[in-house]
């Protein structure tokens, strides 16, 4: 199996909650996985406007937000998808570079890992708790055990029904809603050409055993089980939010959010006044986490969900 762990005698801080080490680790390498995990950074604030949009992408009138704050830019470069974990209550951001940088809900930095690839989305579990990773130019998604530093399984997306490919324009998030049958399922905001958002066939129920035996154990291929397309002609981000039931979907061509059901009723759409905006992802409170992907910036900002149910009313 492909994998990289951390020691399981590595002293933790049983302060965090999460029981997350600190300091800087080496963690002991299987293949070609890696993993590291390092300190804090400061936090700064700065202002952002929101404005919503009409189905034909009018512009109505600009919503400014509360105070906004964000990590120093030094955090991540180039972030690109975000998601929450509700067991670890934290935030996880991706890189472009294959680093994911796990941050308190105050901005502060707590551990990286690393896992080498064009990272583009970013989804949690609801009942495990397991990261999932979505790599874009040669798209899968990884199954990721943020616990123990682990890769359990890996999924490949075979969608002959969207060739030819551009490599550069292929999965640009992920997220994890309700399927048809209630359970979990993995979903994908394809970039261009076109622009989708796809439910895929893959099976979460979680696996019998791990390390599996062997290699068809841990790479499975997934296919495209349903498609949508919502409105933008290329897309950035995706992120599915349980307390509204809406999937959230940027792009950042637009600079837009759509908002629409798993389904691909659309419920309403915003402009934000930042470029390249590249991951999003909602915290308990109605924060919205958005990554700026061309100024290295994550941008903590208040009330999104309220203002996303009063619109979608």
């Amino acid at each position: 199996m492909l994998a990289a762990r951390l020691p399981h005698s590595m002293p933790r801080d049983r302060s965090d909650p999460g029981g997350r080490p600190k300091g800087t680790m080496k963690p002991r390498l299987s293949r070609k996985w890696t993993l590291a995990c390092v300190l804090t950074l400061p936090v700064a604030a700065a202002l952002l406007t929101v404005s919503p949009l009409t189905s034909t992408g009018r512009r109505l009138r600009a919503m400014p937000l509360d105070l906004l704050r964000q990590p120093a830019q030094a955090t991540v470069v180039e972030p690109s998808a975000a998601a929450y974990h509700p067991n670890r209550g934290t935030v996880l951001v991706a890189s472009d570079e294959g680093l994911i940088v796990e941050l308190s809900l105050s901005g502060a930095e707590l551990a990286r890992y690393e896992l080498a690839g064009d990272l583009e989305g970013l989804a949690v579990h609801p009942e495990t708790g397991l990261l999932y990773a979505a790599f874009e130019q040669d798209p899968r998604i990884l199954e990721f055990d943020l616990d123990v530093g682990e890769v359990l399984r890996q999924w490949c997306v075979e969608a002959p029904e969207l060739a030819p490919r551009d490599p550069n324009r292929q999965i640009e998030g992920l997220a994890i809603a309700p399927g048809p049958n209630g359970s979990p399922a993995l979903l994908i905001a394809w970039e261009a050409r076109p622009a989708l958002v796809a439910r895929l066939d893959a099976d979460l129920t979680p696996a019998r055993s791990f390390p599996a035996d062997n290699t068809n154990d841990f790479n499975l291929p997934t296919r495209i089980a349903s498609s949508f397309a919502p409105g933008p002609p290329q897309l950035s981000g995706l992120s599915y939010d349980p307390p509204t039931g809406l999937l959230l979907v940027l792009s950042a061509q637009d600079r837009t959010i759509t908002a629409c059901t798993p389904e691909g009723a659309i419920r309403a759409r915003y402009r934000l006044d930042i470029s390249k905006p590249e991951g999003i992802c909602l915290l308990p409170d109605g924060d919205a986490v958005i990554c700026q992907e061309d100024k290295d910036t994550i941008w903590f900002y208040r009330g999104f969900r309220g203002l996303l149910a009063s619109d979608s009313d």
